[in-house]
């Protein structure tokens, strides 16, 4: 589900200061997209359209993971995401 109140979210990626990300959260271009839009704790900062980059971060969902699946380089700050 696409988040538009990212402000929801931020704090996910508190830990990663990467430029792709922050322009995501700030609506600069890419999408946010989450688990949950009232209580996200699940995030995939996605940018681009056929070949794009994510960041997951929060707790793993294989939901976003499939959201990825084929055509993007993806990348984790946590090591929960990687079982």
């Amino acid at each position: 589900m696409r988040l538009n109140e990212t402000e929801k979210v931020a704090y996910l990626f508190a830990d990663w200061p990467e430029t792709m990300i922050w322009s995501c959260l700030q609506g600069i271009m890419g999408e946010i997209l989450v688990d949950d839009l009232e209580v996200p704790k699940s995030v995939l900062a996605r940018i681009g359209r056929r070949s794009s980059f994510g960041f997951l971060a929060g707790e793993p969902c294989l939901d976003l993971i499939e959201v990825c699946r084929g055509e993007d380089i993806i990348l984790v700050l946590q090591q929960c995401w990687l079982v």
